[in-house]
């Protein structure tokens, strides 16, 4: 072999496969949703318990359950949006997101609505402008674009709202089992949204140093 022969590839050219494929296409697509494994069981379970006997009305009455009184339906359907929206796809989960968008849209102007109403009519005092901000704070933050983030972070407040809600019903005097299931799901999907919203900031963060082309953490 002549001493002035080199070789037409350079070694140091050579990159394995597997650093071939860019960083985006591994981290971005994320098949796994671990937080599956709770807000699904979770989601449905809430709204199974819209027709589980809640309610005694006294303590020898026959137990209703909540699915006859239609103004206490939002923190049940929550459940449905958030199962709906936690195991959609990429492309689908937002429409299941501005489906619960609106869910909370509605339920603060019923809300706000209903409390206006009652410090009118002199039936509520000025404790009810406490209820008034809730109900237009959780309009507002409804007010975005539904990311995965966005629709983690809503889902993760709804849920919260829901747990509250139904503890609160288990704690009622006439009581019956099918409120404190509601309350044990609400509490499950609380847990769940919030891992629902670790993993999405996660793979956000991810995702942009993907984007910058940077492969090291800081």
């Amino acid at each position: 072999m002549d001493e002035g022969f080199r070789p037409s590839i350079d070694p140091e050219e050579l990159v394995p496969s597997a650093d071939v494929t860019p960083l985006s296409r591994t981290v971005v697509t994320r098949p796994h949703r671990r937080h599956r494994l709770l807000t699904l069981p979770s989601g449905w379970l809430l709204v199974l318990c819209l027709f589980l006997p809640s309610l005694k009305f006294c303590s020898n009455g026959e137990a209703f359950p909540m699915v006859l009184f239609p103004f206490v339906w939002p923190p049940y359907l929550v459940g449905a949006f958030v199962a709906l929206a936690g195991t959609s796809n990429p492309d689908a989960f937002r429409t299941h997101g501005i489906g619960l968008f609106m869910l909370i849209r509605v339920s603060a102007v019923g809300l706000a609505g209903s409390m206006v109403l009652e410090m009118l009519d002199g039936q509520l005092g000025p404790e009810g402008l406490v209820a008034v901000g809730f109900g237009v704070a959780a309009f507002a933050i409804t007010w975005r674009r539904p990311t995965e983030v966005a629709v983690a972070g809503v889902s993760a407040l709804a849920a919260a709202g829901s747990f509250a809600f139904t503890l609160a019903l288990s704690y009622a005097r006439f009581a019956v089992w099918g409120a404190y299931v509601a309350a044990i799901a609400a509490g499950g999907l609380v847990l769940g949204t919030l891992w629902w919203l670790a993993e999405a900031l996660w793979a956000r963060r991810v995702a942009r140093i993907a984007q910058s082309g940077c492969t090291t953490w800081r």
